[in-house]
């Protein structure tokens, strides 16, 4: 019995092809057709998105869903799909602001760009970078009515920093040392741009001057002041910016002696 159905499965068909050669092809057109469905879907989803940002009435909580919208759909979208987008529409804020690092080496790799035109898209994405920074938004906000809304700027500037610290750590010096960041960079943020070089004495004191106005302020939380203070004197690169941190928090009542290691606020410590 086994062997008649072993001698099915080789039997030659009037077309010279197995049955296990047939099935074998039917498996393999049908991932053609969902991978060729993938991509249609991807396609569609991106334009629609593009194409909702052409809305510049949009409210805030309608803007912002939109640009999420476009930034979850080019997160789907293969290399190749990114790079056929060609060079014109790479470089515009929008789709600059959703490009990540490999993105770009993709497209060194690719062929498809000069050293030249990789460079314009570094430097559309630092600008976008740098927009949401100074002005809350990637968008005009002269133009787009949401653009305007504060919660929809401190919503896009906590969303730029919300990437990897790594990542954080290579933006524009400009990303540093606007104003309206301090409430929203980190110590780990810092000494990774620290770490990186470039920053001149005026920026790291600009960048001081607005950490401490936000830290010393009413609008700082105490856990924000517990952790840069921590930074502040525990760090290696905490001394070199020297905060300066009024009603700084009280200090841990002393434990009793112990051999273990204790994690407190992202920083490893061993208690005295």
């Amino acid at each position: 019995r086994q062997a008649l159905i072993d001698g099915g499965k080789t039997a030659k068909f009037g077309s010279g092809q197995s049955l296990a050669d047939t099935q074998k092809f039917t498996r393999e057109q049908k991932k053609r057709d969902n991978e060729a469905n993938d991509v249609y879907n991807r396609e569609n989803n991106y334009k629609a998105q593009l194409e909702a940002l052409e809305d510049k009435t949009l409210a805030e909580d309608k803007l912002t869903i939109a640009l999420k919208g476009l930034s979850d759909s080019m997160k789907a979208m293969t290399n190749d799909e990114k790079a056929d987008r060609g060079i014109a529409e790479l470089k515009r804020p929008i789709i600059a602001a959703n490009l990540s690092d490999s993105d770009i080496e993709g497209f060194e790799k690719s062929g498809k760009f000069t050293s030249q035109e990789i460079q314009e898209v570094k430097t559309a994405r630092d600008n976008a970078y740098v927009s949401i920074a100074q002005t809350g938004s990637v968008l005009p906000t002269a133009e787009y009515v949401g653009a305007s809304d504060d919660k929809f700027k401190k919503a896009q500037r906590s969303a730029l920093v919300g990437k990897s610290v790594k990542d954080v750590g290579k933006m524009s010096t400009k990303v540093f040392t606007d104003s309206n960041m301090a409430a929203y960079i980190t110590p780990p943020m810092l000494e990774e741009r620290m770490k990186n070089g470039g920053l001149t004495n005026e920026n790291i004191a600009g960048i001081k001057k607005n950490i401490e106005d936000h830290l010393n302020s009413d609008t700082a939380s105490a856990q924000e002041k517990k952790v840069w203070q921590q930074w502040t004197e525990k760090s290696t690169w905490g001394p070199m910016l020297g905060l300066s941190i009024t009603d700084k928090p009280a200090a841990p009542t002393p434990k009793a002696e112990t051999s273990s290691i204790v994690i407190e606020e992202g920083y490893r410590t061993r208690p005295k």
